[in-house]
C-alpha cells in the first residue's frame, strides 16, 4: 500500500507542478515586456507574445498503471496588483479520488503570480495536504536584488540568490509555452527548483500525431532535463505532448516510475481554448 500511495503522490505532484477578475481580457494577449525576457518571442513592436487565453482552464485525469487515481486542474486568470500593474495568476490544483482518495487523500494547490511587464514570477505558494502531511510554503522574488525569500510553515524564512530571468516551477510551464519550438532544437528555461537555480533544457523530440478527446492532434513531443525531474525523486524521464499550435496546450503527460507508469490526460478545457481544436468529439 505504501508503494501505491507514493505512486499516487508522484503523479499528482507531476500534474500539479506542470499545473477572472472583473475587466480581464478573454483572449490571447501581447504585452509590453521589460528587461530579462530575451528568450520570449516578441511581435515587431517589441511586445512579448502570451498565447494562452486569460481565462484558460485545463482539467486532467491522473492514472497509475491505467487505474484512475485523481484529477488536476491548471488555470489562468488576469489580475492587477495594488499599483495597477498587470499580473497573470497561474493556479494548479491536484486531488485524489475514488478508493485512492480514501486510502491516501491528497489536496494540493500551487499559485504563481506572474509579472506581465517583465515575464517573471513575483510570488509562488504551495498548500499541501497529503495524508497526514500538511505544509504551507511560499517564495517571494525580488528580482532587482537577485534574491528569493523561502518560507515554510512556522520555520524562519531563508533567503537565496537567484539568477536573472528565473521562473518558479509552475510559471516555467507557461513561460515554455511562450517559446518558439523546432524539432531537434532544445528550449532552455531558468527555474528555481528545490531552492536551487536550475537550467531546464527541454528537448523537442518530434512532431507526434495522437488521438485525444478533442480529435486527432499534431503535438510537439518534449522531454525536460533531469534537473527538472529531480522534484519527482525517483520518477523516470517525463514526456509531455504539447499541441503543435500557438497555444502549446499540454495534452498528455507520461512517466515511468519504480512501481509502474503514470499518466495525466487532458479531459476538459474552457470554451475559449476549445476553439483551437479542429475536430471535437
Amino acid at each position: 500500500m505504501f508503494r501505491r500511495s507514493r505512486a499516487l503522490r508522484i503523479i499528482l505532484l507531476m500534474l500539479a507542478l506542470l499545473m477572472l477578475t472583473r475587466g480581464a481580457p478573454s483572449g490571447p494577449l501581447a504585452t509590453a515586456a521589460g528587461e530579462g525576457v530575451s528568450h520570449a518571442r516578441h511581435k515587431s513592436d517589441g511586445r512579448a507574445v502570451v498565447p494562452f487565453s486569460m481565462s484558460e482552464r485545463l482539467l486532467y485525469r491522473g492514472y497509475w498503471m491505467g487505474i484512475p487515481v485523481g484529477w488536476a486542474e491548471l488555470s489562468v486568470s488576469y489580475e492587477e496588483d495594488e499599483e495597477g500593474r498587470p499580473i497573470l495568476h497561474f493556479r494548479s490544483r491536484a486531488w485524489s479520488s475514488g478508493i485512492f482518495g480514501r486510502i491516501y487523500p491528497v489536496e494540493d494547490q500551487v499559485d504563481s503570480y506572474f509579472d506581465l511587464n517583465n515575464l517573471r514570477p513575483l510570488r509562488y505558494r504551495i498548500k499541501q495536504s497529503e495524508g497526514n502531511h500538511k505544509h504551507d510554503k511560499r517564495i517571494d522574488f525580488d528580482h532587482s536584488s537577485g534574491k528569493a525569500t523561502y518560507s515554510k510553515d512556522q520555520e524562519p524564512p531563508r533567503v537565496f540568490d537567484v539568477t536573472p530571468g528565473i521562473q518558479d516551477p509552475l510559471s516555467s510551464l507557461y513561460y515554455l509555452r511562450m517559446q518558439e519550438m523546432e524539432v531537434g532544437k532544445p528550449v532552455e528555461v531558468k527555474s528555481f527548483v528545490r531552492r536551487q537555480n536550475a537550467v531546464i533544457e527541454v528537448e523537442v523530440l518530434r512532431i507526434s500525431v495522437i488521438e485525444t478527446n478533442f480529435g486527432i492532434l499534431d503535438t510537439y513531443l518534449v522531454s525536460p532535463s533531469s534537473q527538472y525531474e529531480g522534484i519527482f525523486k525517483k520518477s523516470g524521464r517525463i514526456k509531455v505532448w504539447l499541441s503543435a499550435d500557438e497555444l502549446k496546450i499540454p495534452i498528455r503527460i507520461e512517466a515511468r516510475i519504480a512501481v509502474g507508469a503514470i499518466m495525466g490526460v487532458l479531459k476538459e478545457v474552457d470554451e475559449e481554448t476549445a476553439k483551437v481544436f479542429p475536430r471535437p468529439r
